[in-house]
């Protein structure tokens, strides 16, 4: 399995996440503001890892070829 498959199933995984505990911090079922934020927080570190990942892995497979 390649490293940008891999990247793009994290990265899809980051966004629902996300999404889900957003609507659930809007709609009052998370009641600590501490924890929506810090989860937000958390998965927007992991999702930017892995566009770093896929950024340096592009990188370093486009000087290869040359």
């Amino acid at each position: 399995m390649s490293l940008n498959r891999i990247a793009l199933a994290i990265s899809i995984i980051c966004i629902l996440l996300g999404t889900t505990v957003s609507i659930l911090g809007i709609w009052g079922y998370i009641g600590d503001t501490g924890l929506v934020w810090r989860s937000l927080s958390t998965l927007g570190v992991v999702l930017l890892g892995v566009v770093l990942v896929v950024a340096i892995n592009n990188m370093t497979i486009s000087t290869k070829g040359t």
